[in-house]
């Protein structure tokens, strides 16, 4: 992520080259991981520093049986979404109350973003979800591979796409603490159209013998910047997916 971020500043610098802004100017507090499609975590709100929990918290969240290693979402309205590696999916209030919860199609519904009223997010079982943000009713769903990773990553939205890992490194040779078999990052990533989830290009890493790793990319208006899993980084074309560099 911070290589990916340091070339998009040096590329702005050097080309003048234009940032996508869709969730940049976004009404949102936070509607993806980093707060924008450029991960520079800028906000216009500033919090205590360090953060140490205070003796008496606003609302604490405790789901039994549910496990969170996803970033929450805020929207305008200071309402909370996030996803959860049981595959659940939820919406709170600024007061800690309940507003909706929907169980994903699979295991581990990621990151997700927030665009124009509607969360967009993906599950373990290589499905992309796209929810309205007032209800969570499903209003439609892409299955785009056999399945997707387990660990950490961000679905990344724009005006007119998706963009996300496409299927999982089946070789990865990582071992849990159980002793099972994990399959870590993908050897794809995708572009989908953002009005139905239907693909517009797949690219494949593996030939460039590399894949992905908690994939986190930086959206540009013409192409999209993203860190390999094995030490790569990569500038695909958003039109056809094609390697720039």
């Amino acid at each position: 992520e911070a290589g990916s971020a340091f070339l998009q500043l040096e590329l702005s610098k050097d080309r003048a080259r234009v940032i996508s802004s869709d969730l940049q100017a976004s009404r949102y507090w936070f509607p993806t991981k980093s707060v924008d499609n450029n991960r520079s975590g800028q906000s216009s709100v500033s919090g205590p520093f360090p953060l140490h929990k205070p003796d008496t918290a606003h609302w604490e969240l405790n789901v039994p049986g549910v496990v969170f290693h996803q970033v929450p979402m805020i929207d305008d309205k200071l309402n909370i979404y996030m996803g959860s590696d049981a595959g659940k999916i939820f919406s709170f209030d600024k007061y800690g109350a309940k507003r909706w919860e929907v169980n994903g199609t699979g295991t581990h519904c990621q990151d997700p973003s927030l665009f124009e009223g509607i969360l967009y997010t993906a599950c373990r079982d290589g499905s992309v979800l796209a929810l309205d943000m007032m209800t969570g009713q499903l209003l439609w769903q892409r299955k785009i591979c056999k399945e997707l990773p387990f660990e950490h990553y961000s679905i990344s939205v724009t005006k007119d796409h998706i963009f996300l890992p496409a299927g999982v490194n089946q070789h990865g040779g990582y071992v849990s603490p159980f002793h099972e078999p994990l399959d870590i990052g993908s050897p794809a990533v995708a572009l989908l159209r953002r009005e139905d989830g239907r693909l517009v290009w797949k690219a494949n890493l593996s030939e460039w013998n590399a894949i992905t790793g908690e994939l986190t990319p930086c959206m540009l208006s013409d192409s999209v910047i993203f860190s390999g899993g094995m030490g790569s980084i990569f500038r695909l074309s958003l039109q056809n997916g094609s390697l720039i560099w």
